[in-house]
Formats: C-alpha cells, structure tokens, sequence
C-alpha cells in the first residue's frame, strides 16, 4: 500500500486484509496444509464468511451472526481430523499480525491483532483438552500480553455474540 497506511475504515478494507492474508496462510509451509488438504477450505465461499466475522468484530454489527455458526465448533470438528497444535495457532497469528502491519495502521489495526490473539489463546483452549496426547499443550501459546477479558471474543457456552457481558468492547467512530 506504499508508505502511507491506514486504519481499518470499512468491509472494503477488512476483505482487503483477508484476501492477503489466506494468500500466505494457504501457501504456508506450516499451517498451508490444514486449510488446503484437512478443511478443504474453498475460499471464494469462505472469505465472504470470514470477512462477516471481523466486520462483526470490529465494527460490531452483528452481520456474522446470519450464518449461525460457531467458530468453535468449526475449529474442533477439524482439530478431530487433525491435531491443531499451539505451533500452528502461533505461526495464524504471526501471518495474520504481519500481514495487518503491512497493510494497516491505528486503533482498528491494533485492535483487530489483539482480537487474533484473544482468538488463537480461546481456540487453543478450547481444542486442547480434545488431544489425546496432552504434551503438545503443556507449553502456553505466545500471544503477548491477553487478558481473560480478551478471551471473551465468545460467551462461555461457545457461541460467539461478539458482545460477551465482560468484555469493555467500544464503537470506533470515523
């Protein structure tokens, strides 16, 4: 985007960052596979999907809400086809921080990074206890500094609102 990059202002901007980043994510030795060969993961209908799950996040729309999914759910139905370990948790974030810093800048960039961590820490946790081998998972992941108030990207039943009562999410105003 040349030298001057800026915040996160619109769907535009978040399908952006989307498309940029499952271009490294499925190409990534490490975590490439489980998108191309394990979740088979057709992007055309799937960024769509996603891009509704961060515009959710971050503008607080509730626009993610009409496919009536639960990110969990979708997360231990392929950590039972194959083992989702702190080390590919680790390296979505690296991929995803990167690819948000080569894009964006400000409060929205910042925030939607500290919602990836929160993300991957609550997906790690709630995959993990699924591993028959618990080794893997005795290692904390390497998010930086999340908070449990971080973790309430969703409520305690698994679903994800995007409004957990414990979470100080705010509105960014143009």
């Amino acid at each position: 985007m040349g030298d001057r990059r800026t915040d996160i202002e619109n769907r535009a901007d978040i399908d952006l960052l989307m498309r940029h980043f499952y271009q490294r994510a499925v190409a990534d030795d490490i975590i490439g596979s489980i998108f191309t060969d394990v979740a088979k993961l057709d992007l055309e209908n799937h960024l769509p999907v996603i891009g509704d799950f961060w515009e959710t996040i971050i503008f607080q729309n509730g626009v993610y809400l009409k496919h009536g999914r639960n990110p969990l759910q979708v997360h231990g139905e392929l950590n039972e086809k194959t083992p989702l370990l702190p080390v590919h948790f680790e390296r979505w974030l690296e991929i995803f921080t990167e690819v948000t810093d080569g894009l964006f800048e400000g409060e929205r960039a910042e925030f939607i990074k500290l919602r990836a961590r929160a993300i991957a820490s609550r997906m790690l946790q709630f995959v993990g206890p699924r591993m028959q081998d618990r080794s893997a998972f005795r290692k904390p992941l390497k998010t930086g500094n999340v908070s449990n108030k971080d973790l309430s990207v969703f409520d305690g039943d698994g679903s994800s609102s995007g409004q957990s009562s414990d979470y100080p999410y705010r509105r960014f105003s143009g």
